[in-house]
């Protein structure tokens, strides 16, 4: 659904994986009330409802408007290489892996996709993605293609956090 953006250039820098002794399945999500035109800046933010999820999807909303989700792990890479990662949402959206911004589809828009590309290698990522919704229409899907596989929603079993 939507319409494509720019996908920026892949950085030559490989980011190497990280060890996380006794991580567990799934990501914390944090969701917050308010009305924003772009993803905001989730540190200086109070108030939220956090709970651990599988899957980076809308379940943690309670209304269908005015509101921020923040989901954060790490993402487990099953091979070293290019690898794009796709955000598909009405509204904003942006996806970090550690500090790098990767892609960025954010603002007050109906169905869009923006992608990145980034170098990894095999392991465990940190991920970070921001959403949020602010007018009528909702949606979020984060997929990922790389080497040898094709794109398609990152399975919950990538997906982990810290114990």
């Amino acid at each position: 659904w939507g319409e494509w953006r720019f996908i920026p250039p892949v950085s030559t820098t490989r980011r190497v994986a990280v060890v996380v002794a006794g991580a567990l399945p799934g990501l914390t999500n944090r969701y917050f009330e308010g009305s924003w035109d772009k993803v905001p800046d989730f540190a200086s933010l109070t108030g939220a409802a956090s709970s651990v999820v599988n899957t980076i999807d809308l379940t943690a909303a309670k209304r269908r408007e005015s509101y921020a989700l923040e989901f954060t792990g790490f993402v487990r890479v099953p091979a070293d290489g290019v690898w794009t990662f796709t955000l598909t949402s009405d509204d904003g959206s942006r996806l970090w892996i550690g500090d790098a911004l990767i892609v960025d589809n954010d603002g007050v828009h109906g169905p869009q996709n923006a992608s990145g590309l980034v170098r990894l290698a095999a392991g465990l990522h940190p991920i970070r993605i921001g959403y949020c919704k602010n007018g009528s229409g909702q949606g979020l899907r984060v997929s990922w293609s790389g080497p040898g596989l094709d794109d398609q929603e990152i399975a919950p079993d990538m997906f982990f956090r810290k114990p």
